[in-house]
């Protein structure tokens, strides 16, 4: 919502470890503030994952970016018959292509259409 993901700025105060618990608290915040003004999102996943899709939906790479094991599902608005060999996928009546992906800490994977 706000151009950047969250926790853009996790660099320790001072050599100082940062202490969150969880690690995105805030996250929540930020999901309902952009549900109450009606902001388009066009990638739903977990908060650990960056999520990349061209606009003709050929390429998708995912990324891992908080040291977690993630067995996930990741929902985009592909375009009709694309399909990603090896990845579960599954077409909403939403307009959404859910994705079940499985990812190992700080890992990055991508996917090219067939």
């Amino acid at each position: 919502a706000f151009g950047f993901p969250l926790g853009f700025a996790h660099e320790p105060l001072w050599g100082m470890a940062p202490e969150q618990h969880p690690r995105d608290a805030t996250a929540a915040v930020y999901e309902e503030l952009a549900a109450a003004a009606a902001v388009d999102r066009p990638i739903l996943a977990p908060h650990n994952l960056r999520v990349y899709v061209a606009d003709d939906g050929k390429v998708l790479l995912v990324r891992e970016r908080a040291g977690l094991a993630t067995d996930a599902e990741v929902s985009v608005p592909l375009p009709a018959g694309v399909k990603y060999p090896g990845l579960p996928a599954r077409r909403g009546s939403d307009g959404y292509t859910r994705l079940r992906l499985r990812l190992a800490p700080w890992e990055s994977r991508w996917w090219k259409a067939r």
